[in-house]
């Protein structure tokens, strides 16, 4: 579970702040750094560490469960857990799992709310987001799974 969550926040890491170099292979330049920041690093471990445990519950009693994370910067943390498990690459195979993935999932963070589910939606002056919802058990086939790690 540590290694999984180590492993997300690295991820979210790449996702916020490089748009290359996402393994490190050299050292960090300012031309691999997005001009542009998109997310937020404070809310991503603890969101990963909801994500970890909750899959350890989730197969160690066989549970159904949702897992819904309200608006704002939750994108990077629930992409990073669900392209870990590999279900991101399921719906987006261009996005494989490896450098290369890596630096398409990196650079299309821009278009992480379309890719999670999140809309706007306009109600006279208020702006209402929904969340996104990551469902596991049945009649949850549309949507991503939780999946054992």
């Amino acid at each position: 579970m540590d290694a999984w969550w180590r492993k997300a926040n690295y991820l979210n890491i790449g996702q916020i702040y490089l748009m290359a170099n996402p393994l490190l292979k050299e050292p960090l330049k300012a031309e691999h750094i997005k001009p542009r920041l998109l997310g937020h690093w404070g809310t991503s471990p603890g969101l990963n560490l909801i994500y970890v445990h909750l899959n350890r519950l989730i197969n160690k009693y066989d549970l159904d469960v949702v897992y819904m994370a309200g608006p704002g910067h939750r994108g990077p943390a629930l992409v990073a857990n669900v392209y870990l498990e590999g279900t991101y690459t399921e719906y987006f195979p261009n996005i494989t799992q490896n450098e290369q993935g890596m630096l398409s999932g990196n650079s299309s963070i821009r278009t992480v709310g379309a890719r999670s589910g999140r809309r706007v939606l306009q109600r006279g002056q208020e702006r209402v987001r929904d969340s996104a919802v990551y469902c596991r058990g049945p009649g949850a086939d549309h949507a991503p799974r939780l999946r054992a790690t």
